[in-house]
């Protein structure tokens, strides 16, 4: 089963190094490297890490945008498919904590 823990900058420079083809292209087409965008991601939120089986597979958390207006993201590895189940499942947890005892001012 995946958990999730704080993420580092260490995660940072692990997961940029093994992140998925999708999700590469995808922060290319923004002008992102895979680093740069997990970096941005880092700043910008409390982000946590996704480890599954002792490794570090993906990265996610909600960046404040705006006054009130929060934008998520995740970015992972070619094993996030391994625990979709769990990700699923877990994430709609973690979306009704965050979204009845987390103001955006205490992402940043």
């Amino acid at each position: 089963m995946a958990h999730y823990r704080a993420a580092t900058k260490k995660d940072v420079a692990e997961l940029s190094a093994k992140m998925r083809k999708a999700d590469a292209e995808e922060m290319a087409s923004s002008g992102l490297t895979p680093f740069e965008a997990l970096t941005k991601g880092f700043e910008m939120s409390k982000g946590l890490s996704i480890i599954h089986k002792d490794e570090l597979i993906g990265m996610f958390g909600v960046a404040k945008i705006g006054e009130d207006i929060g934008s998520p993201w995740m970015l992972g590895s070619d094993k996030i498919p391994q625990i979709k189940k769990d990700l699923l499942t877990q994430a709609l947890e973690w979306v009704i904590k965050l979204l009845t005892s987390v103001t955006l001012d205490s992402l940043t």
